[in-house]
């Protein structure tokens, strides 16, 4: 298996290639090099483990405290025989990507839905409608969708204690 954790906007931090010896239907468990196991910030980093074509990944923090970029994806649609063709390619970590297609055709399906993208990765998604022209809408920010929109809602770090003390302390100098 290889594995490696990187930064969401792709940067490797570390990588091992570990043996796998696990018989079909069964279960292996390895142990992971502390530089892989152990993240230096929680919120900016994955660990993403490869085994022939499969692929999982694992984040240390909850996806609304994951330092998410608010628009990491680059979008094009084509037309093609029974709909669209729309290709995502993640300039960082994406989260549960979607396509709400019925906002534009309420006839209209998609094959994938909730997918996540590491950074540097693509995806296809096939949309079946009979409406023309919908190539610039289905890459617009009403119709693709993802968990990353939540960044674009997170508040403000709010200070600190020791920050709020220092600012009253020179608050009561002045």
């Amino acid at each position: 298996v290889h594995l490696r954790r990187e930064h969401l906007d792709g940067t490797l931090l570390a990588e091992a290639h570990l043996p796998v010896t696990a018989a079909a239907r069964s279960v292996e468990h390895l142990v992971l090099p502390t530089d892989l196991r152990d993240p230096d910030d929680r919120s900016n980093e994955v660990l993403v483990a490869e085994l022939g074509d499969t692929r999982t990944m694992h984040t240390w923090a909850e996806d609304i405290d994951l330092a998410l970029v608010p628009d990491p994806l680059v979008a094009s649609a084509v037309a093609v025989p029974g709909g669209y063709e729309l290709t995502v390619v993640a300039r960082s970590l994406t989260k549960d990507i979607t396509l709400l297609v019925d906002r534009l055709d309420p006839n209209a399906s998609v094959d994938l839905g909730l997918i996540d993208l590491l950074a540097g990765t693509s995806a296809t998604f096939r949309v079946h409608s009979a409406v023309p022209g919908l190539e610039g809408a289905l890459t617009g920010p009403t119709v693709l969708r993802s968990g990353n929109d939540l960044a674009a809602t997170r508040p403000a770090p709010a200070a600190s204690d020791d920050q709020s003390a220092s600012d009253r302390e020179v608050a009561s100098i002045g």
